[in-house]
């Protein structure tokens, strides 16, 4: 395990490629009953993509230094970044806050057992929370953004249309390189079995093409003692979840 997880200096990248692919590989298969993979193929990850970062360019550091009091967003992996940052706020704040805020995102209903709120709600909630996260960079997230609007109907062969659950943009103004961003987030619960597919069948075939992005994402972890089946995750634990589908973006960005 050290040996995979602490490649050599001069190691070719091709080869600390296929460590990594290796970790993830164990991590997906042993990670639920052995959460310490996910250390060695983190650190691994990590290691990889230090030895091949790339340097920011000039002109974006210039202009960041020019625009002295503007806070400026260099391309749609800073802006994905920040998306994901703020989502995480909110586990943050769950866990800080105690039984109260918990209760928020579920239906608690006297004398019975929890059970999740609509899509909706955390759309809106994942909504709020990247408004305050890019409050200061004129940034904005809707719902419910129509995409595509369909043009031939569906007897006749025609694409659906489709319309995004949350969709933040960067106006030209906030960036640095002065071209729009957008990153579309559809929310899928995580005992929707359409959280397995949507990543390939919405984001990647549909959603990213028609907002001309190559970023996106979503997805909301929900688990509770004495859940319905119907109600449960479809994986046996978060950390599984994780690792098929990091395992699967792998695979579509290598298409």
């Amino acid at each position: 395990m050290n040996w995979l997880s602490d490649p050599p200096e001069e190691e070719e990248p091709s080869h600390t490629e296929l460590r990594v692919e290796a970790l993830r590989r164990l991590e997906e298969r042993f990670g639920s009953r052995f959460s310490w993979l996910r250390h060695p193929r983190a650190r691994a990850e990590r290691e990889y993509r230090l030895r091949h970062r790339k340097a920011v360019p000039v002109r974006p550091v210039a202009n960041i230094l020019y625009s002295r009091d503007r806070r400026l967003i260099r391309h749609n992996t800073d802006a994905l970044d920040g998306v994901v940052a703020s989502i995480e706020s909110i586990e943050q704040e769950v866990r800080r806050s105690g039984q109260s805020l918990r209760e928020r995102y579920w239906n608690t209903p006297s004398g019975q057992t929890p059970t999740p709120r609509a899509e909706e709600f955390y759309s809106d909630e994942i909504r709020r929370v990247i408004c305050d996260y890019f409050a200061s960079y004129g940034v904005v997230a809707d719902r419910e953004v129509r995409l595509h609007q369909r043009q031939v109907p569906a007897a006749d062969g025609g694409e659906p249309g489709s319309e995004v659950d949350v969709l933040m943009s960067a106006p030209r103004r906030a960036t640095s390189n002065e071209s729009a961003i957008v990153v579309p987030i559809e929310v899928k619960r995580s005992c929707n079995h359409e959280a397995m597919t949507g990543m390939r069948t919405q984001l990647v075939d549909r959603y990213l093409d028609q907002a001309g992005t190559t970023s996106g994402g979503g997805g909301v972890w929900l688990d509770a003692n004495g859940l319905q089946d119907s109600h449960r995750p479809i994986w046996s634990s978060i950390d599984e979840a994780r690792a098929k589908l990091q395992r699967q973006a792998d695979r579509l960005l290598m298409k």
